[in-house]
């Protein structure tokens, strides 16, 4: 799998796309660190392990990609190889643009992530930042504004029950 394929599936499962209800900042719970969010969700997504990674996908998005249409349209589309490293480069405050919610406060992980490629006999090294957003004080990850569209368009076929 090439290196633009990889990042590209990761960018697809991991960008942006949420709805979040507001409570006062002294009200919320810590959510916790995102860096070590973002390297679980990347883990599984790695594995192959999409159900699991989908009990964190923001409410939204479980809402136009249910669980099994999830599982069943990314593993037409796996990660292909084992993660050599995960490191978290960068965390940031920012606002983004969320599919079906416009602009929310989010944090924007930037990883670098390696991974073997047994197949090529090589390793692939990718950088990419995801977006987080918080909901009812645990982070969430969401798709991007084309990967929601893809589930709310049906695109991998029917919807599972």
């Amino acid at each position: 799998m090439s290196r633009w394929r990889i990042a590209a599936l990761l960018a697809a499962l991991t960008g942006a796309g949420a709805v979040t209800v507001a409570v006062p900042a002294a009200q919320r719970p810590a959510p916790g660190d995102p860096g070590a969010f973002v390297k679980r969700v990347i883990s599984q997504i790695v594995s192959d392990d999409y159900a699991r990674a989908w009990l964190t996908l923001h409410p939204a998005h479980k809402a136009v990609a249910p669980r099994w249409t999830y599982v069943v349209c990314e593993l037409l589309s796996p990660v292909e190889g084992d993660i050599v490293s995960l490191e978290v480069v960068r965390v940031a405050d920012r606002h983004i643009r969320v599919a079906g919610a416009g602009r929310l406060p989010a944090k924007g992980v930037t990883f670098r992530l390696v991974l073997n490629q047994p197949e090529l006999d090589e390793t692939v090294e990718v950088w990419h930042t995801s977006h987080l957003v918080r909901v009812r004080g645990r982070w969430r990850w969401i798709l991007t504004p084309e990967r929601y569209e893809y589930y709310l368009a049906g695109a991998c076929g029917p919807r599972a029950p």
